[in-house]
């Protein structure tokens, strides 16, 4: 948008300015289904009529740069989703201008990676922060290792993460690890049945360096060892 407005230099001359003021991004939501296609493009999976196929497939039309995601919203249909999410997840720029993924309802979308997968969920990148994942249900029964895991890379951690209204069950090692991550958020969780033989596999392990992890209003049973160990 220009926004035109009179400037006056006093006694010589009045000169008409113009100052560019950058137009705001329009906040969308991308649309996942069991019955769409990934061939439907990031403009056609703005509408829940023509969704994209996989969650990945939808992840990618924000990318992961930073603030990518900032206001945008990733809608999940109800199904199960033999996939992994694993180092793409959007961020936000804030609290206010966050990026969403979640499930149309709570409860009705299943993440079931294939065998072999190391988790459900991983967030490593930097740029994935002031991101909330909402509604899903992890089942790590084909997992190598964690249902979720929060963590850092090569080029730095993330944080400001918040993961709500979610099912962990059946990962061989921890339901939830977060290591070396700060400021996230573990509210309205039930997590059971992880931990396979390990006094170490454990509901939540909160590990080195995560600093003001919250973790609120949650239901732990069935896990081989704590329900959270700090």
């Amino acid at each position: 948008m220009v926004k035109r407005i009179q400037c006056v230099l006093k006694r010589v001359l009045t000169a008409t300015c113009f100052v560019l003021i950058p137009a705001l991004g329009h906040s969308a939501t991308y649309y996942a289904s069991t019955t769409g296609s990934d061939n439907n493009t990031c403009t056609q999976a703005q509408n829940s009529s023509t969704p994209k196929r996989t969650i990945n497939a939808t992840l990618n039309c924000l990318g992961t740069a930073a603030g990518a995601g900032a206001g945008h919203t990733v809608q999940v249909a109800p199904g199960t989703y033999n996939e992994t999410i694993y180092y793409n997840l959007p961020g936000g720029t804030s609290w206010s201008a966050p990026f969403t993924l979640k499930a149309t309802a709570i409860g009705t979308v299943t993440l079931r990676p294939p065998v072999g997968a190391e988790s459900c969920i991983t967030i490593a990148r930097p740029t994935s922060k002031y991101a909330i994942i909402s509604g899903f249900v992890c089942d790590g029964v084909n997992v190598s290792y964690d249902g979720i895991k929060i963590t850092d890379s090569s080029s730095g951690a993330a944080s400001f993460i918040r993961l709500q209204n979610i099912e962990v069950k059946n990962a061989k090692r921890q339901g939830i690890f977060v290591i070396r991550s700060t400021d996230n958020q573990l509210l309205r969780l039930t997590v059971h049945d992880n931990g396979r033989a390990d006094n170490l596999d454990n509901g939540i392990y909160i590990g080195e360096a995560a600093h003001r992890t919250l973790i609120a209003d949650s239901l732990f049973y069935n896990n081989h060892a704590h329900g959270i160990h700090l």
